[in-house]
């Protein structure tokens, strides 16, 4: 009888011979075996008789359970006393099973014939047998569910895991996250090692890694190894993961296998360059933002910063360090009163962006402080504040305002100054005719103030298509952005295009803006234009050397470079993939991935002299020259001729070598070809 130490119970395991079974001997053997598990001591030829119902009963009949008594003082004793009627007595001998001082089960003995001293001492020892019998029985069955949870464990987990034999680095385990990681089914990596499955660089680098932490782990405590690193697969081409390698020992302290623990982190990274882009382009331009976290909807008061941009602090002064985490309130006291941040918190509320100035003024009404405020949602009931300093421009609108409305005076030192500015500076009513003109403006176009006010632009001698566009030359026309203007956008053309009154075009920079008059209405479009044709000119000049320069690069026979003075490309043409045989991509740098250096294809006996007459010509700050073999991806060796010079920076020493190759094979062969013709 074995021991359930779950239901606290004895339950039959085994039996061997035959007795006579009835209702009250299986009663009286389960009252026994419960006193024997109770007491953890054995009871030596006990006998039974028929008159034992009487005194205890039935109970049990039958069953192949008995529960273990908790009190062993109630358990029946011995019971030949009740034989009176000299029946044949039935001897039982109990055993208790006990594996280091815990009990497991109980072994009984039923015979009628009486037990030798010889054969109780052998039923000790035998009880001591079957005890760890039941117990190594025990032990394999829980190891064997441990190894089953363990494994389904292991099979469900998210990131991948395996293991190699220590000796043989061969794969023992593989499992289902595995697979999908590195697209290996674990019957195709069992029993295999690294080079069955991937390319022999990378398994050169895993077998590397492997031997490191089995040589080193006695001489560091816990070692391991942690790392990040690329990998092609089979379907997902090449990825990045992050592994982490521990050995795992015997008993001995003696390494047994390698157990490692993998993630795909090809998104993660992915991800992580995007926000770090997104993080510099936040960080770079020149735009304000901060960022606010509304705490409670219904509260705009609980208005908190929690992010901001250098720009931000630039403009308001306010270091980033000192408004994170402050109220909109305690940062920008004056903004309630213009109900700005109740604006900001209908943002968040209503998923609805808006655009605000904010402008402050002196005492005489100049412009000391001028913003543009677009606020957007964002999630989490954030939202976005991007602002611009506008102050000069607003300024500019005031004084424009000012000059119209005050006396000629002011109006003729308005004019003195707009027709001193060397940009164009002129106002459109909402029909288009012009209510103001500086002189640059009229001067392009040969005629005078006058001639212009109340003109629009046809009149003016402007073409059809820069007035209205045209679509086939790509022309947007100004028209358009006037429109625009009045109806309270600001437009800013880069790149312009005017006809001077000489026929000559003209590319401007121009801004437009609408002016307002006091009801808050716009009533014209003021706009300023900057002659930038020489700049543009430049820009085209540049992109059209550059365009000759590719295409003289790829019409040269020869190979085109510039290098570094270690070998390490900056520059090479496309003529290196007919050269060598590799594709241009190999020799310039690639993210996670190791560059091809032109010395690598240099014929190893010519290298160093290479090297040398580079170098000389560095020392010599001059022009060097000189033949030698290459050796191509195909495994020919071809002669090439390599004319360069190194280019020097202000510190004077040399930055980089540019130059050409040309391949001299045929007419290096043909002169050997020659020179063996010829007699000695």
């Amino acid at each position: 009888w074995t021991l359930n130490v779950h239901k606290n119970t004895l339950e039959v395991q085994a039996t061997a011979g035959n007795y006579s079974k009835n209702e009250v001997f299986e009663s009286f053997i389960h009252s026994k075996i419960g006193e024997i598990a109770a007491r953890k001591q054995p009871y030596i030829d006990c006998g039974f008789a028929e008159g034992w119902r009487e005194k205890y009963g039935e109970g049990g009949a039958g069953e192949n359970t008995a529960n273990v008594p908790q009190d062993p003082s109630n358990s029946v004793g011995t019971v030949g006393a009740y034989s009176k009627d000299k029946k044949q007595i039935t001897k039982l001998t109990g055993y208790p099973l006990i594996v280091e001082e815990r009990l497991v089960g109980v072994m009984i003995i039923v015979t009628t014939q009486p037990l030798t001293a010889a054969f109780l001492e052998t039923l000790g020892s035998v009880a001591d047998v079957i005890a760890l019998g039941i117990e190594r029985k025990r032990a394999e069955s829980e190891l064997k569910a441990a190894k089953g949870f363990l494994n389904s464990v292991v099979e469900n987990l998210p990131v991948g895991v395996f293991a190699k034999d220590a000796s043989s680095l061969k794969f023992v385990l593989w499992n289902k996250a595995g697979e999908a990681i590195a697209g290996v089914t674990s019957q195709e990596a069992i029993g295999k090692n690294d080079y069955d499955i991937y390319p022999k660089e990378q398994a050169d680098v895993f077998t590397a890694q492997d031997r490191q932490i089995l040589t080193s782990y006695k001489s560091q405590s816990g070692v391991k190894k942690t790392v990040e690193e690329p990998i092609q697969t089979k379907h997902k081409g090449l990825r990045i993961l992050h592994t982490r390698k521990v050995p795992i020992l015997d008993a001995k302290g003696n390494a047994q296998y390698v157990l490692g623990i993998t993630e795909d982190i090809t998104e993660r990274r992915q991800v992580d360059e995007s926000v770090r882009l997104y993080d510099q382009i936040v960080e770079n331009m020149q735009i304000g933002l901060y960022v606010y976290h509304l705490e409670n909807l219904e509260d705009d008061t609980t208005l908190r910063a929690i992010a901001s941009n250098p720009a931000a602090t630039q403009f308001t002064g306010l270091e980033m360090a000192d408004v994170l985490g402050m109220t909109i309130d305690e940062i920008f006291p004056k903004w309630r009163s213009k109900k700005i941040p109740q604006a900001f918190a209908s943002v968040i509320r209503d998923r609805e962006a808006v655009e605000i100035e904010d402008i402050d003024c002196d005492e005489s009404g100049i412009v000391t402080r001028a913003f543009s405020i677009k606020a957007f949602s964002l999630p989490n009931n954030c939202v976005g504040v991007a602002f611009e300093n506008i102050t000069d421009r607003k300024r500019l609108e005031f004084q424009l305002k000012v000059a119209l409305a005050q006396s000629e005076r002011s109006q003729e030192l308005l004019r003195t100054v707009i027709d001193k500015s060397k940009d164009w500076i002129f106002a459109k009513d909402r029909d288009f005719r012009y209510i103001l003109a500086n002189n640059s403006f009229v001067k392009s176009l040969d005629i005078t103030v006058e001639y212009a006010i109340g003109k629009n632009d046809s009149e003016l001698g402007f073409p059809a298509k820069f007035i209205f566009g045209n679509p086939a030359e790509n022309i947007r026309g100004f028209r358009k952005d006037d429109l625009a203007v009045l109806q309270g956008e600001t437009i800013h053309n880069p790149s312009d295009p005017a006809t001077f009154a000489d026929g000559s075009v003209h590319i401007f920079d121009t801004q437009k803006v609408p002016l307002r008059d006091a009801e808050g209405n716009i009533f014209a479009v003021l706009g300023f234009a900057r002659d930038i044709t020489e700049k543009y000119r430049a820009q085209e000049a540049l992109s059209r050397s550059e365009e000759r320069f590719r295409s003289l690069v790829a019409n040269i026979p020869g190979l085109v470079y510039r290098w570094q003075c270690d070998f390490s490309v900056m520059f090479i043409s496309d003529a290196v993939s007919l050269l060598a045989g590799y594709p241009a991509a190999d020799f310039l740098s690639q993210p996670h991935l190791e560059s091809r250096t032109f010395a690598s294809i240099i014929y190893p006996e010519d290298l160093a002299k290479v090297a040398a007459a580079i170098q000389q010509g560095i020392e010599n700050k001059q022009c060097y020259s000189l033949e030698y073999r290459l050796l191509a991806a195909d495994g020919t060796i071809k002669w090439v001729w390599d004319k360069g010079a190194p280019v020097f920076g202000e510190d004077g020493k040399a930055s980089y070598l540019d130059g050409v190759i040309f391949d001299i094979s045929d007419r290096y062969y043909a002169q050997e070809a020659l020179r063996q013709k010829l007699p000695n």
